[in-house]
């Protein structure tokens, strides 16, 4: 990634542009070019059966197919490889709701999918899903691709259809995890040890009138370290690892509803939701240092 795109991700908000047919991407690993390159074929192969069945009924099956074999079955690796914990679950609220999750590691969403006691959507950056074969089973596993360069309708309409239909809708609000795009471990806010949020989830929530519920992913960035892949610059750690899921209570934001918000009402959510999410996740702040150095 050269420099121009690196500043992209830490860039001051600008007014963004439409998305076209064409929209402007991000690179996701310094090797996006040679996987495409070699997998490209394959991936072409498979969206000319998938593609034109994606959005019907169809798809749908198919969908529904392919997460009734991979949950369990994930469910029961993670439990064997990491003895997968949830704490929470009766947080979870019958209808539908906005799960927001730390991302430490690319084990996030997988980590999650035998976590929840049914499905769940997620909203993923469009490039994730541009990737050749894994971006068609991320489809297939509910994915959301959502533009970061350019105003993308398309796929916050469906994350609201989603939501209104009472399913639940899973975000990562740091929007990538340290060890992509030039962001470390050491970018993270020291009120809540996580890299910044998105505001945009407040405003997702408050539109559709939906809870937040805060959730801590704990063990993953151990199992599967941010800098493996794609930076490469470590391996896997062979040793055992825990991973734990700890679901919050949710997050109303009725007094809002049909407001507009004030930079700093926007500010004040964000951060209440993010402390909430370092906390759950079991992360190192600045609040926690001073309490156990007490």
């Amino acid at each position: 990634m050269n420099g121009k795109e690196a500043n992209i991700v830490n860039a001051p908000p600008v007014k963004k542009d439409i998305c076209g047919d064409h929209p402007p991407r991000m690179p996701i690993t310094p090797y996006d070019h040679a996987m495409k390159m070699t997998l490209g074929p394959l991936d072409y192969l498979a969206r000319r059966f998938w593609n034109p069945v994606r959005d019907t009924e169809l798809g749908a099956s198919i969908s529904s197919a392919v997460m009734d074999m991979m949950v369990p079955a994930y469910r029961i690796a993670f439990n064997y490889l990491y003895n997968l914990k949830v704490e929470g679950a009766e947080n979870l609220p019958a209808s539908g709701a906005l799960l927001a999750a730390n991302h430490s590691s690319w084990l996030d969403a997988q980590i999650l999918a035998p976590s929840l006691a049914r499905r769940a959507y997620y909203m993923a950056k469009a490039e994730l899903l541009d990737m050749p074969l894994s971006g068609i089973f991320m489809e297939m596993a509910g994915g959301i691709p959502i533009e970061r360069l350019c105003v993308d309708s398309a796929g916050l309409r469906k994350a609201i259809d989603l939501l209104k239909k009472g399913n639940l809708v899973v975000i990562f609000p740091e929007g990538t995890i340290p060890g992509e795009e030039n962001l470390t471990r050491k970018d993270v806010e020291p009120d809540t040890g996580l890299l910044p949020g998105n505001e945009g989830m407040i405003m997702l929530a408050i539109k559709t009138k939906m809870p937040i519920v805060p959730v801590g992913i704990r063990g993953t960035g151990e199992a599967l370290p941010p800098e493996v892949f794609p930076r490469m610059e470590c391996v896997p750690s062979l040793g055992p690892h825990n991973i734990s899921v700890h679901i919050g209570k949710p997050i109303s934001f009725a007094d809002y509803y049909g407001k507009k918000l004030s930079e700093e009402e926007s500010d004040h959510l964000l951060k209440k939701v993010m402390v909430e999410i370092g906390q759950l996740a079991g992360k190192q702040t600045r609040h926690s240092v001073k309490t156990n150095s007490l």
